[in-house]
């Protein structure tokens, strides 16, 4: 089923024309009531003229900072650090949040498939921080962007000061992550490990070209312990947690295998002892979550800023 998409966000920008026009009639009003001649009037009248035909004063765009990495990669805690340093001469923007970006009124949206909601919402969240960057706010996006939307995405910004940064994090260090926030007992916190392992293979891949830029040098051993827990977390919630019917369990379970077995290609795990990770797409600047405390991360991104 194919779905229109409708706009939801737009900050409505003043009429410039229609503005000057008000401007000009109501002063050419002031103009026949106050004189007598003719000559005045058309003095009066050109030199207003002359003043609204001047160009009107621009800000400069914002700049907009993208933080982008997988889920529990640790973009929050350094967006926090980034916060303490610019208060609020930055507007921050949390992707986790990205619903609260768009109202989608069409029951069929609403009642659709869950990806087209969240691509609505994306690009909602978009137009927002593109308009809030030529009203001249500075921003700092903490998102989660795919390989495959990139070009899309950030040419939709039409920002020359884009900054586009990627937090990397290895599989194992978030799994801790996952399991500190699952145990902080707030609700919006929780994370599960297969989210941030299928978000793994959509920004990373194996290197193949020595100008690449290396994010990590891995034991596979190590990615193949933190896969079969994404597995074992997705067969917990099958049993425990989705309510689901005998063929939806069956489902969930071969797409789950499924992944595993492409991932498990894409990365060479059962070929190689080792992988050299390389991000799919490019980035101004590439931070490990591993080797940075996020107080670092942030000064790292104030530098690159300064």
């Amino acid at each position: 089923m194919a779905f229109a998409q409708k706009s939801f966000f737009y900050m409505r920008q003043p009429n410039k024309h229609f503005q000057a026009q008000l401007t000009m009639n109501t002063m050419q009003k002031q103009i026949q009531r106050f004189t007598s001649t003719r000559i005045l009037r058309i003095a009066l009248t050109i030199a207003l003229c002359s003043i609204l035909a001047m160009p009107s004063t621009t800000h400069a765009d914002g700049t907009i900072v993208i933080l982008n990495g997988t889920s529990s990669a640790g973009k929050t805690s350094i967006t926090k650090e980034l916060q303490k340093i610019y208060g609020n001469t930055y507007a921050f923007v949390h992707g986790d949040y990205v619903e609260t970006y768009a109202y989608i009124e069409d029951p069929l949206i609403k009642a659709g498939p869950m990806d087209i909601r969240n691509q609505l919402s994306f690009d909602a969240l978009l137009h927002y921080v593109k308009t809030a960057s030529q009203n001249g706010t500075n921003l700092i996006v903490d998102i989660v962007q795919s390989d495959d939307k990139y070009e899309r995405d950030f040419s939709a910004l039409k920002c020359d000061k884009l900054i586009k940064v990627l937090v990397y994090c290895p599989l194992d260090v978030i799994v801790n992550h996952v399991a500190k926030r699952n145990k902080s007992g707030i609700e919006a916190e929780k994370r599960n490990i297969f989210q941030s392992v299928s978000q793994f293979n959509d920004i990373y891949k194996l290197e193949e070209f020595e100008y690449e830029t290396v994010v990590d040098r891995i034991q596979t051993n190590s990615i193949k312990q933190v896969l079969c827990l994404s597995q074992q977390e997705i067969e917990f919630c099958i049993q425990t947690e989705w309510q689901l019917t005998e063929k939806e369990a069956i489902e969930e379970r071969q797409k789950a295998k499924l992944f595993a077995l492409e991932f498990i290609e894409q990365f060479q795990l059962d070929r190689l002892e080792e992988i050299v990770l390389v991000p799919k797409k490019p980035w101004d600047l590439i931070l490990n979550k591993a080797l940075y405390s996020s107080e670092e991360c942030a000064e790292i991104i104030k530098r690159y800023l300064d």
